[in-house]
Order: C-alpha cells, then structure tokens, then sequence
C-alpha cells in the first residue's frame, strides 16, 4: 500500500468485507473488495451451576440451576458423578444414560442439549445412608469435538440429630 490508500474492514449480518480505497494515491478506486462469510470459531460447552447445596442426612436434595449450552450445537454428552451414593434423573426427549445409571454415583447423560438440559432439571441427590459430611457433584460436559467444560457444587449433609 501507498501513503493516501487504506483498507476498511466490516462485519454485517456475519460476512466479513473488506475493501482497499486508493482514491487519494491515484485519483481513483481500484474498486477492489473481498466479501468472506465469518463463521464461529468451534467453543467449547458452558455449564451454569447454583451454588453449593445442604441437605438434611438421610434426605432428598433436588439440584436445580444446572444447565449446558454449547454454541456450536454439538453438545454430546454430561456426566455427573458424586463421592457419597446415589443421582437420579427422570430422562427426557431422546436423553439416555450411556454409562452408569440412576441410583448409583455417576452418570453420563447422551442426547441433544435441548434434551439434556430438560433432564438436568430433574436431578436429584441421596447420600449414604447415615452419611452426614461434605460431598461434590461435579459436572464434565463434552462436545462432539471432545472440548469440555468442567464445574463442581459443592454438597453439604447436615447430621440428623437423634435422641
């Protein structure tokens, strides 16, 4: 480029132009312009989690506040794990549990994300009988590209007072 020429760049409606004006160098534009769509860059998922939990020993917890959302679309899995027994989901849309199961410490949800984060809204915690203590849920989202998000809420049994 010469002095008096510059470029110009612009993003409208997701296509990149950029054109080059040399009208002060030579007394005309050379009429030059690139049109280029711009694309995303692939992201890896966000999970959204509350914050830490308490329970009463020997007591259901629902978990609510826990979502995944992955710009790209491609959402492929969440697994939930805890140290102290058992999660339970109710599945919904075409949401399976392709490792682990209800009942036991750790899942892994497959689906959609619309799917998946319906079924999000359904999870559940019960400790060890008896268990009283601290415990973490921790979530571990993968896209398809195997980028991942991983985010922990902290769990708190309060001991049941007995006579």
């Amino acid at each position: 480029m010469n002095a008096g020429e510059y470029i110009t760049a612009t993003v409208i409606d997701n296509i990149a132009q950029v054109g080059i004006d040399d009208t002060l160098a030579f007394g005309n534009s050379s009429g030059f312009s690139l049109n280029e769509i711009a694309t995303a860059l692939p992201a890896a998922p966000v999970n959204t989690v509350p914050d830490a939990q308490t329970v009463l020993e020997d007591t259901l917890l629902s978990i609510n506040g826990i979502s995944v959302n992955d710009v790209n679309g491609n959402l492929s899995t969440v697994q939930l794990s805890v140290t102290n027994e058992a999660l339970n989901v109710a599945l919904s849309g075409s949401t399976t549990i392709t490792s682990g199961a209800n009942g036991i410490n750790t899942l892994t949800l497959s689906g959609d994300q619309t799917g998946i984060n319906a079924t999000l809204t359904s999870l559940t915690y019960q400790g060890t009988l008896n268990y009283n203590g601290g415990d973490n849920l921790t979530i571990l989202s993968t896209d398809n590209i195997s980028a991942t998000d991983s985010d922990s809420v902290t769990i708190t049994v309060s001991a049941l007072l007995r006579a």
